[in-house]
């Protein structure tokens, strides 16, 4: 018998590293969904913001219009207010409502200036539904125990080490306010 040829050595040193490079990229992809992955939570964010402003607090006839009802009820909802059945949501928790996975934190919030024309100085607040006057109002308006409703759900995302942002410019009760969702 002769020893082993030079065709027998490239044939198993070829099979040895594709063995080899098939563990790195099975054990690269395993863990994969363990690490967190800001590019991830980009595209979550803007598919939340999108699906909010133009289906679930408003119709995909007329995107980015919220309705009152639909919005004041979702907000209400989260804090032991029923679902109503008009609306394109019915599960209890905003990540679930939303399809984003529970070990994401998610804030919702609407925020705009009810106390007229912006300014360069004007940074906008937290949105309220005042339940009496059935109007926005300022968040520090806003008085839950009658009945109002703060325009906001999630945890507050302040002192986070790296949060993703998306804006969405809407319209609700005939103003213009701005939908922020945040994730992290």
């Amino acid at each position: 018998m002769r020893g082993q040829t030079t065709l027998d050595f490239a044939v198993g040193a070829v099979i040895f590293v594709g063995v080899v490079g098939f563990v790195f990229l099975f054990v690269s992809s395993a863990v994969t969904p363990f690490t967190g992955n800001p590019q991830d939570d980009t595209v979550t964010t803007n598919r939340v913001a999108d699906e909010l402003s133009a289906d679930l607090l408003g119709s995909p006839a007329d995107p980015y219009v919220l309705d009152t009802f639909c919005t004041r009820a979702f907000f209400d909802s989260l804090n032991g207010g029923s679902v109503p059945a008009d609306c394109a949501y019915e599960n209890d928790s905003l990540n679930d409502r939303v399809g984003v996975p529970d070990r994401k934190s998610l804030n919702v919030t609407v925020v705009g200036n009810v106390t007229g024309p912006p300014t360069d100085t004007d940074t906008p607040g937290t949105l309220c539904w005042d339940e009496d006057d059935r109007r926005l109002v300022a968040l520090s308006d806003c008085d839950t125990g009658t009945g109002d409703v703060a325009l906001a759900a999630g945890p507050d995302p302040t002192g986070e080490d790296s949060t993703i942002t998306a804006r969405r410019a809407v319209s609700l009760a005939g103003r213009d306010a701005i939908l922020v969702v945040e994730v992290w």
